[in-house]
This record gives structure tokens, sequence and C-alpha cells, in this order.
């Protein structure tokens, strides 16, 4: 369970949450803090071959704010997966989308 408070736009999580025809744990990037204890998260996959322009936000390695989103590779957050979960369901805060890597994140996401 997260401990961590508040939970923002951009904060990274892992969570077991369902991706394609996984529910391995994952990690998740916050988009929506909803009310009460509900948020809304998109999965990110490490699998770059699935990787498609435009329905995916690429998170390079290389990045200069790479460093605060805890993630160990080149990643990608997927907005056709989209998952509501309660906050009791995250796991581990690993980092967050910061400086300009959350400024391009915001853009991409609307």
């Amino acid at each position: 369970m997260a401990s961590r408070t508040p939970i923002k736009f951009g904060d990274i999580y892992i969570a077991r949450i369902s991706y394609g025809h996984s529910t391995d744990q994952r990690p998740c990037i916050v988009v929506n803090p909803l009310v009460q204890n509900e948020l809304e998260v998109l999965a990110c996959s490490s699998q770059l071959d699935m990787f498609e322009p435009g329905l995916h936000f690429r998170i390079e390695d290389g990045h200069p704010d790479f460093k605060y989103t805890g993630l160990k590779r080149t990643s990608y957050a997927n907005s056709d997966e989209k998952h509501i979960l309660d906050t009791r369901d995250l796991g581990k805060f690993v980092g967050r989308l910061e400086g300009a890597l959350l400024a391009e994140f915001r853009k991409w996401y609307g």
C-alpha cells in the first residue's frame, strides 16, 4: 500500500494492473488524482517493439530528467491503457515526471 501523500499528476508507482494479456506489477503514471481514494493511471511498458507514436508517450533513458522517474530503462506510457485504482492498490512509489519531461508529458496528455 502506498503511504506517500499527496499523490500528484506525474507520480510513478508500481501497481498490479492488467496490460494486454499481462497482470504483472508494472509502473504506472498518475494522470488524475480523483476524489476520495480513487485515481486514474496510465500503464507503462518497456516493450519498445509495441511503441506507437501519438498513442504512447516515450520516456527516454537519455532524457536529462529521466533520473527522477525511478524507471530502469526507456519506457512508454499508453494513453489507451487508463485504469482507475484505489489508492490502497498502489505499490511502491518509484519516482515522478519532473522538469521538461513533465512538461512534455502534460502537452502530450492534454
